[in-house]
């Protein structure tokens, strides 16, 4: 068994204020098979807007949930699939954001792995395979 991964892409992201741009959510698996995904992040509502949520098109893959909150700064996204397993790469979704305030610095998008009920995981037949390396993303408005 090896690991699974959870990634929003790009890790990085620059842009001013009023722009709008697109994290991606991706898992990799070398060699574990897996049959559902959950990613939830949290994001500066002050900062951050999303926008849209553009879902799986893998084959044989569900949304079973897809949503967002701009007041409470969540993003909830889920899915699983009708038959079989996966493995390898997978795009989850792609998150499509604009920034609405400037940063001091940077702002963080940060997975959620509490509580229960908005946990982020990739799971075979509901037993949790991430293991590996979870990469959160970081936003810079000027």
């Amino acid at each position: 068994i090896g690991p699974v991964n959870i990634a929003m892409d790009p890790e990085m992201t620059f842009v001013n204020m009023g722009d709008s741009f697109d994290i991606s959510i991706r898992v990799h698996a070398d060699v574990n098979n897996f049959n559902s995904v959950a990613a939830h992040f949290d994001f500066n509502q002050a900062l951050l807007q999303v926008d849209s949520i553009s879902g799986i098109t893998a084959p044989s893959w569900v949304e079973t949930q897809n949503s967002f909150n701009n007041t409470l700064g969540r993003v909830d996204y889920e899915a699983g699939r009708s038959s079989g397993y996966d493995s390898g790469d997978l795009l989850v979704c792609v998150v499509h954001m604009t920034a609405i305030g400037v940063t001091p610095t940077y702002t963080d998008l940060s997975f959620v792995f509490a509580p229960e009920t908005r946990k982020t995981a990739v799971d075979a037949d509901l037993s949790d395979l991430c293991r590996g390396n979870v990469t959160n993303a970081w936003v810079d408005v000027n």
